[in-house]
């Protein structure tokens, strides 16, 4: 897309960089780092102008990690369905110092949690709602590894949620951060018959604790 076939309010990511007087790969990086609010026109990145001048009032944009709302860019980054730049974001939060389960705790959960309230209040559709979580599961997915650390191990864990409970993220969270306090976690997802999950408690070995 050119500025010439540009909707009225909005500008191309080229005009964004002329006006801040960055090159275009940084104006880029703003958006997929969620830092400027950004929408996919084909195959193109559009900016509105009330964006583009709250993000020029805000916090400069080369300056530290400090006071940087990395949970409100993964959020943006969320409800844009966009994967790589999720994934970006959680990556400078890690290169910043966060822990894994910092990022956990501090972005990923009330990123989730403010979906949640969006969805509650209709300020968006399940559909979006639904690509959003499936995003974070990814980027679930991509963490997991990172949260088992070495060490004495500290008992066996099984978690999961019983039968019409369908939400199924949570417990993979929870079973992170349990395995990053050098626990084996056993995952048994969502919506198990309460007979099954008990079976699956007694089968195991050495269970120090269970939780539904």
């Amino acid at each position: 897309m050119t500025a010439a076939t540009s909707p009225a309010g909005e500008l191309t990511l080229q005009e964004v960089a002329d006006e801040l007087g960055v090159h275009y790969m940084t104006a880029y990086r703003y958006v997929r780092l969620g830092m400027l609010d950004a929408t996919k026109r084909g195959r193109s990145w559009v900016v509105e102008r009330q964006d583009l001048d709250a993000f020029r009032s805000g916090p400069s944009p080369d300056a530290s990690a400090d006071g940087a709302a990395w949970d409100d860019r993964l959020f943006k980054r969320m409800l844009a369905a966009d994967d790589a730049g999720a994934w970006k974001v959680v990556e400078a939060a890690l290169a910043s110092g966060m822990a894994p389960t910092d990022v956990y705790l501090d972005v990923i959960t009330p990123a989730l949690r403010e979906v949640g309230e969006r969805w509650a209040d209709g300020s968006i559709d399940i559909a979006s709602e639904h690509a959003a979580s499936q995003i974070v599961r990814r980027v679930v997915a991509r963490l997991a590894p990172r949260m088992t650390t070495r060490g004495l191990r500290r008992g066996t864990i099984v978690i999961g949620s019983t039968a019409t409970e369908m939400h199924d993220l949570p417990i993979s969270i929870v079973a992170d951060l349990f395995r990053s306090r050098h626990f084996d976690v056993i995952d048994l997802g969502g919506n198990l018959p309460p007979a099954s999950f008990a079976s699956a408690v007694e089968s195991a070995d050495d269970v120090d604790f269970a939780g539904a």
